[in-house]
């Protein structure tokens, strides 16, 4: 694999951001904002609403999220933020937190370029992720991927695959087989 470089989603990166998502917004126009919204406010919105959204996000304060590149190329992104800032999770009775440890981080979103899938950037992105987590004082980063029973196909595994959150130390915690909740604690 190239040289891939991982840096926040700030608002001068923006561009970049437009253009891995693409005109469509990623997976069924969602620019990202499916973890951030409540169910109904998910279902109310659409695709140019949530990109203004996120867009607002971006300009505020933390960032959402992390964004690879490779020669100089948008390839790759990983939502990352604080579990109480994602409203989806939040208030979801399937995805309740399973407790409340302080500094508490959730991994719930990849964009991996077409060209670049099954090339390792997920698990680059998670580096950068758990760096980025420990940098602002995270003590335990939760996941929820799949673990898929076969070839993944386009965006299917958004939320990640389960091996490659193992791989990184993260262990199981709750939900199912299919789904886990797995949480890695930061020492």
């Amino acid at each position: 694999m190239n040289e891939v470089n991982i840096y926040p989603l700030a608002p001068d990166r923006w561009g970049d951001f437009e253009k891995l998502f693409g005109p469509g917004g990623a997976y069924a126009g969602c620019w990202c904002m499916w973890p951030r919204l409540r169910s109904k406010g998910w279902g109310a919105s659409r695709s140019a609403g949530r990109k203004a959204a996120m867009r607002a996000i971006v300009q505020s304060d933390e960032p959402p999220g992390l964004l690879a590149y490779m020669d100089g190329e948008p390839v790759g992104w990983v939502s990352v933020d604080r579990r109480e800032r994602l409203d989806h999770f939040e208030y979801s009775r399937k995805l309740k937190a399973l407790d409340r440890p302080d500094a508490l981080w959730s991994i719930v979103c990849f964009v991996i370029d077409k060209k670049h899938r099954q090339q390792g950037l997920m698990s680059r992105l998670l580096e950068g992720a758990l760096a980025f987590t420990r940098e602002r004082g995270a003590r335990v980063v939760e996941a929820y991927p799949i673990k898929p029973p076969a070839e993944l196909k386009s965006y299917q595994g958004f939320e990640g695959v389960a091996s490659v959150f193992e791989r990184a130390g993260f262990v199981r915690v709750g939900g199912t087989e299919a789904r886990p909740v797995m949480r890695l604690v930061i020492g």
